[in-house]
């Protein structure tokens, strides 16, 4: 999972070309297939979107205290939840 969310940094950074990007989250859905993941991760995914906002600032919160160990991934994924559009992507690739 290490190299998903750096991947996925670099890409939010722009130093990833636009293949790679569009790679990680296809990556990212076949590594959670192989392990049998994929309906744990829609219901995950289904039960947050009502509570997009509150785990938005929850994230923006613990974001000072584990940043030496997350660096700005934090910030990042509190970014993808502003994005409705995003959550949509993300189940479509688990179904």
């Amino acid at each position: 999972m290490e190299r998903l969310a750096d991947g996925i940094a670099r890409a939010e950074r722009g130093s990833a070309g636009t293949a790679e990007v569009d790679r990680v989250p296809g990556w990212a859905a076949e590594f959670l297939r192989r392990r049998g993941l994929q309906w744990p991760v829609l219901l995950l995914l289904d039960l947050a979107s009502p509570f997009r906002l509150l785990i938005q600032q929850a994230l923006w919160v613990a974001h000072p205290a584990l940043s030496p160990w997350l660096g700005d991934r934090l910030l990042l994924w509190a970014s993808q939840l502003d994005d409705g559009e995003a959550l949509e992507r993300a189940r479509r690739l688990f179904q």
